[in-house]
């Protein structure tokens, strides 16, 4: 029954297949933090935005969506998928708008941010301890001031590593 039960919940994402990430993937698409861009596809080597990776840390949150103000940003959608997790992650601090008016849905999510957002989330969860010596990157004087203490907290809890050049390519896009 276990192996059934396991097959039934198991999705059918045909990109996925010899993908580094597959079985990763597979298991946060179980349990519905990710959805698939289509009943088939997932799409692993797409970008993702910021209204994106917001839903997927709302989802893990397991939010109630009504509990939340609407955020004053002007560009976040009324009845959009993202709305209700955007909302959240502003009015708990994890998020923050590209400017005071706009939170920018659409764009494209950089590591640096998501190391950013990441370590608020954690933070405000009471996740995040001090586990490791945080290793340094080739490029670390590229990551912005404001990303520099996330970036190191993140690596020393093994959410981030470096790239196999030993960089960690704080502007590069996260798919």
């Amino acid at each position: 029954k276990e192996e059934q039960k396991t097959l039934q919940t198991s999705n059918h994402f045909l990109d996925i297949q010899g993908h580094w990430a597959e079985k990763v993937i597979q298991e946060v698409a179980n349990k519905g933090y990710f959805k698939g861009t289509s009943a088939t596809t997932f799409s692993p080597n797409k970008t993702t935005t910021r209204a994106e990776f917001v839903t997927v840390l709302g989802r893990l949150a397991n939010i109630i969506p009504s509990q939340y103000p609407k955020a004053k940003q002007v560009d976040i959608q009324e009845g959009s998928y993202y709305q209700a997790y955007v909302n959240w992650a502003i009015a708990e601090g994890i998020v923050k708008g590209t400017d005071a008016n706009h939170f920018s849905p659409d764009q494209k999510i950089t590591r640096e941010e998501v190391a950013t957002i990441l370590a608020r989330y954690l933070e405000k969860q009471g996740k995040l301890e001090d586990k490791n010596q945080a290793q340094t990157y080739k490029d670390q004087d590229q990551v912005s001031s404001w990303a520099k203490e996330a970036v190191k907290e993140m690596t020393k809890l093994g959410a981030f590593k470096g790239n196999d050049k030993g960089k960690f390519a704080p502007k590069k896009s996260l798919t």
